[in-house]
């Protein structure tokens, strides 16, 4: 198994439960993963701090 901070977005999608049972994933394997698929919202804090407060994560689920 490659490292997962290697993969481009179609080997991360290729990825399969074997493959992450075996993967010691970190927050930075989870970040790539999440980032890879656009599943990652990040706070802009400086923004914040600089009084342009924005948007808040949004969630798409239509789950109740």
């Amino acid at each position: 198994m490659k490292d997962i901070l290697g993969l481009d977005l179609e080997g991360v999608l290729n990825l399969g439960v074997e493959d992450i049972g075996k993967l010691r994933l970190n927050f930075d394997g989870f970040e790539h993963i999440s980032r890879s698929v656009g599943a990652l919202w990040v706070y802009d804090y400086e923004a914040a701090a600089r009084g342009k407060v924005g948007m808040h994560a949004e969630l798409k689920s239509k789950a109740p």
